[in-house]
């Protein structure tokens, strides 16, 4: 008798624990992941247009054996942060403001805006800037020319490829010298150090030669007023007022991505580990965005001479220059690295794992719409005004979650200041519209 109700009684608490276990939901660890910190960045006019704003990539729960290596691609939305073309008057096309030109050494030196010559098309055309430098009765010349634009920069060093030179030049004369012309293109930056990023000579006449090239990245650096500097230095062959030799520039240009990039703590916070990661990051211009690609990985063999990092970190530092407009922080190509267990320990990728983009949005609120652009698109995207467009806009969308009407919400998290969508445009949206309406930027 007693064997039976014990029997039961076993049963019957089998049961009660199989019912518990049943209806306990089973907490499950969360995927190693690669983000975008902050993951929003949403203000009126803040960061204001021009300043910097720092992302950090970060990993979290990478659990044993560890993190080895990692590399991914962060695409920044050209509307919010576009390259940077800071040579203001590259063409010459009507005349040569903003640059000044300084000479030294022997003979008669002309220099200044060519209205009747240019780099023909696919150039600008006409409109050019000449050095042209020509001998006295008495003596050959040897002149040298600086030729030179200034323009601000935010600071840091640009990512490789992230700086990328144009210019044309046509060499002329009667009385070139051998290696007479030397044509060098400068960047100096605010603490005066020269930065040479062409270096050519020549010995003849030559036509109008268009040129791109990478320029070299560690010519910036500090923030503050740069200069792109034409150097120019012109030999004659023979005295005579009537010999010379002349350069002319044209379609003259920087384009800058406004980034800088540094490589995170996270690898090298084992002190077996200092010294010991290679790091890389570039700029690639794609056909329909531009992405920093950015490899970092422990050199060695693990728990030998390096060993792999758990939990989570920053694993880079991404500044950038924002200006006004809105897109997503797109991470994408991401891979996480971790050991194999078995020699000689190959990578292997970390899978699955997550990876987290972030948003940045500095319009005035309520700034969603504008004329149709480019004509014929379909197309409305914010103007920098708040005005009709916007209105029409959010009526034609109103109860909807359209991600462009809905732009406002509820603050989240509280105190904060941040109002993020709240997944339907309502009211809020139309009152921001109605608060800042005739409000613009610039």
């Amino acid at each position: 008798m007693f064997k039976r109700y014990s029997r039961l009684l076993l049963i019957s608490i089998m049961l009660a624990t199989s019912g518990i276990l049943a209806t306990t939901p089973i907490v499950r660890a969360a995927n190693p992941s690669i983000s975008v910190y902050p993951r929003t960045v949403i203000g009126d006019l803040t960061p204001t247009p021009g300043s910097l704003t720092q992302w950090q990539i970060d990993v979290s729960n990478i659990e044993t054996p560890g993190l080895i290596g990692h590399e991914f691609y962060l695409a920044l939305d050209p509307r919010a942060f576009p390259e940077y073309k800071p040579i203001g008057n590259s063409n010459f096309t009507t005349d040569a403001n903003g640059w000044t030109t300084t000479t030294s050494g022997t003979g008669t030196p002309t220099y200044g805006w060519d209205s009747a010559d240019g780099n023909p098309a696919p150039g600008s055309g006409i409109g050019s800037h000449y050095v042209r430098a020509t001998s006295t009765s008495d003596a050959m010349t040897s002149l040298t020319f600086q030729t030179e634009y200034s323009f601000s920069w935010p600071g840091g060093t640009p990512p490789d490829g992230g700086v990328l030179l144009s210019y044309a030049f046509k060499i002329s004369g009667n009385s070139i010298a051998s290696s007479g012309v030397q044509i060098q293109v400068q960047v100096v930056n605010p603490n005066l150090v020269a930065t040479t990023l062409v270096n050519r000579y020549y010995s003849a006449i030559r036509p109008w030669s268009y040129s791109f090239t990478l320029g070299n990245v560690a010519a910036f650096g500090p923030a503050g007023t740069y200069k792109l500097r034409l150097r120019t230095i012109l030999k004659t062959a023979a005295i005579g007022t009537s010999n010379y030799v002349q350069v002319n520039h044209d379609d003259v240009g920087l384009l800058l991505a406004r980034v800088s990039v540094k490589e995170g703590p996270f690898l090298t916070s084992d002190p077996l580990n200092v010294g010991k990661t290679l790091w890389i990051a570039k700029y690639i211009r794609f056909a329909t965005n531009s992405s920093l690609y950015i490899a970092d990985s422990l050199m060695g063999e693990p728990w030998k001479d390096i060993n792999p990092v758990e939990g989570g970190g920053t694993i880079a530092y991404v500044n950038a220059t924002a200006n006004y407009g809105a897109g997503y922080v797109d991470l994408w190509g991401t891979t996480l690295l971790k050991p194999s267990l078995v020699p000689p320990y190959p990578p292997a990728p970390i899978e699955p794992h997550d990876a987290i983009d972030a948003y940045f949005d500095n319009r005035i609120p309520g700034d969603i719409a504008g004329p149709e652009n480019p004509l014929g698109s379909g197309l409305y995207p914010y103007d920098g005004n708040v005005n009709n467009y916007d209105l029409i806009y959010l009526k034609t969308k109103f109860g909807t979650n359209d991600p462009k009407a809905d732009f406002t919400g509820p603050e989240n998290p509280p105190g904060s200041g941040t109002y993020p969508p709240d997944g339907i445009a309502n009211v809020r949206d139309l009152r921001l519209i109605g608060k800042n309406y005739g409000r613009h930027y610039p």
